[in-house]
């Protein structure tokens, strides 16, 4: 291609007839069009026949040119490249001929088009998924989605309006991979996303709905598994249908600092609580409306510590930090009965627990007073001083330990302690089994004791010692144990102790929390530092499904049906999880 001075073009002029210069026509229809990011396309049409070459010049405002480049005759395109996204430009091309002037086409400006970016697919079912991406630019007119078989030749299958970053595509065949790629558009401009290969992977879990929040600090799930109530750093109380993909139910401001919420056994109310020393820091709440159904107004509460609502709903216990325990009635706020914990001395009390069968309601305050009251009217029936600590789940008996972690056994009845091992000490983590009448403890050795006698009825080496992140999980039937310690499984026949399979996790995961299916066959595992899910098949060990949250999970939840989940990010990420024909993007 050969370069010919600008200067030298517009200063040699030899005279010529008036119909030689009229027959001399300047290129028309130029045209520019983006087809990279920093790439435009400039075409025009050639409108004479002898033309000595073209050249085209550059402008970035439209007024002052610069020399581009010269081109050879009968040239009618150029590609310009190292162009800025949202710069403008101004281009015009004339023909040169000796003897005959430049003949000018007319200046056309450019605005170069930021391309749409991150282009990603996620599954809606085996025939249809959904496309989304980001827009980058104020200035299209519409985006145009294209698809393609094999790469090479796309077709247009629909395009949607400026501003909208989603296309849901349908009617799908699962056995084909498909690969797309998005293209914003002016009037005289287009730029294009890069190109994503979707393939069906089949039956597997994917990410249905992901909603974003200001750092959700507390979560619950109703006890039909539809809905999803849950604070904000604000304070904010939300709603969430979750049969409806996480719709917005309702959302409540609320000036206490809260961190916990609990629904009612059925569902139809939900108590929050707030910081310790707030006074009058329990509400309970309508899970239908967000409405505030009741707050105390007995007396102002100097702030609770532990609560426990009742396997029945009809009662809600306090612990103050007063060292006082409040019944209430829980569906009016009609306050019941109150006791001291500690006549010398205010011991706030950090754990009560009641009875399976609603009768007795225990109180354990920090002074190592541990009581038993009659639920039904406060009466006392016994109490029990220097007690290190005890364990929540009671019926029959209630498990203690000292501060040297020895520990033992009272009945729940009368206070009697039925044994005590000064031999033995409490591992990190312990678990009661009410049916069996069992206590798990959990160290560098899974260790399972008769209740009734404290016998250790058998124990199995688990690994080293445990993370700050042991677990332990029993499925309803209390016929397995499953036992989490650092990046190890180990599920166990709770019989007799054979271990029956191990897993181990992804490496970069510290801790485990685990949930199984409403039919125990699959045991849900989240990375609590890592934000790896995994599924298992609880018969075998095998992993049926392994999927990633995005950020470190404080929790999963598995939905009725077991083929579906919640996971909840501890920052800001609540994602609804399905179990069915998933579409993904190949790597």
């Amino acid at each position: 291609m050969q370069k010919i001075l600008l200067i030298l073009l517009l200063g040699i002029f030899i005279g010529c007839s008036e119909d030689e210069e009229n027959d001399f026509q300047a290129p028309s229809n130029l045209t520019v069009t983006q087809i990279t990011p920093s790439e435009v396309q400039i075409t025009w049409e050639d409108n004479t026949d002898d033309e000595q070459s073209f050249v085209l010049e550059r402008s970035p405002n439209g007024v002052s040119f610069e020399l581009l480049e010269s081109l050879l005759p009968n040239t009618t395109s150029y590609i310009d490249t190292g162009l800025v996204s949202g710069n403008v430009y101004g281009y015009r091309v004339s023909a040169f001929k000796i003897k005959t002037d430049l003949a000018t086409s007319e200046t056309v400006l450019f605005r170069t088009l930021v391309a749409p970016t991150n282009l990603s697919a996620s599954s809606i079912s085996n025939s249809s998924l959904k496309l989304n991406w980001s827009d980058n630019s104020d200035s299209e007119l519409k985006f145009v989605i294209e698809r393609s078989n094999d790469n090479d030749n796309f077709s247009r299958i629909d395009s949607v309006d400026a501003d909208i970053s989603e296309f849901i595509d349908v009617n799908l065949d699962s056995t084909q991979s498909y690969f797309y790629r998005v293209i914003a558009h002016t009037t005289n401009n287009s730029a294009m996303t890069n190109t994503i290969e979707v393939s069906y992977l089949g039956n597997t879990f994917f990410k249905k709905v992901t909603s974003e929040f200001n750092d959700i600090s507390a979560l619950t799930v109703s006890p039909d598994n539809s809905k999803v109530i849950f604070l904000e750093e604000d304070n904010s109380i939300n709603a969430l249908d979750v049969n409806i993909e996480l719709m917005d139910l309702w959302s409540v401001s609320n000036s206490s600092d809260l961190w916990r919420l609990s629904f009612f056994p059925d569902g139809s109310c939900f108590t929050s609580f707030s910081d310790y020393f707030e006074e009058e820091n329990v509400r309970v709440w309508s899970a239908e409306t967000g409405n505030l159904i009741w707050k105390p107004s007995h007396s102002p509460l100097k702030g609770i510590r532990s609560y426990k609502i009742s396997s029945n709903g009809k009662k809600l216990i306090t612990g103050g930090v007063d060292g006082v325990l409040k019944v209430w009635d829980s569906k009016s706020g009609n306050f019941l009965w109150s006791g001291v914990q500690n006549e010398q001395f205010e011991a706030s009390i950090y754990r009560v627990a009641i009875t399976q069968d609603n009768t007795i309601v225990t109180s354990f305050d920090e002074g190592g007073n541990l009581k038993a009251w009659d639920l039904l009217d406060g009466n006392l029936i016994w109490n029990k001083s220097s007690i290190h600590a005890i364990i929540l789940d009671i019926n029959k008996y209630i498990c203690f330990y000292d501060a040297n972690r020895h520990f033992g056994v009272l009945d729940v009845n009368s206070g009697n302690e039925l044994w005590f091992n000064s031999v033995n000490t409490l591992e990190k983590t312990y678990k009661v089994l009410l049916n069996t009448s069992r206590l798990i403890t959990l160290g560098k050795f899974l260790k399972v004791w008769d209740l009734e006698t404290g016998s250790l009825i058998w124990q199995g080496e688990n690994g080293e010692s445990p993370n700050i992140y042991p677990n332990i999980l029993v499925n309803s039937s209390e016929t397995k144990i499953f036992s989490t310690i650092d990046d190890i499984i180990n599920v166990w026949d709770a019989a007799n102790g054979n271990k029956l399979w191990s897993y181990q996790f992804s490496k970069g995961n510290s801790g485990w929390n685990g949930v199984l299916s409403n039919d125990e066959s699959k045991l849900l595992l989240s990375g609590w530092d890592g934000g790896n899910i995994v599924l298992l098949n609880t018969v075998s060990g095998e992993l049926i499904w392994e999927g990633k949250h995005g950020d470190d999970v404080s929790n999963v939840v598995i939905l009725e049906g077991g083929n579906s989940f919640l996971s909840v990010g501890n920052k800001n990420e609540l994602a609804l999880w399905e179990y069915g024909s998933g579409w993904s993007v190949v790597e």
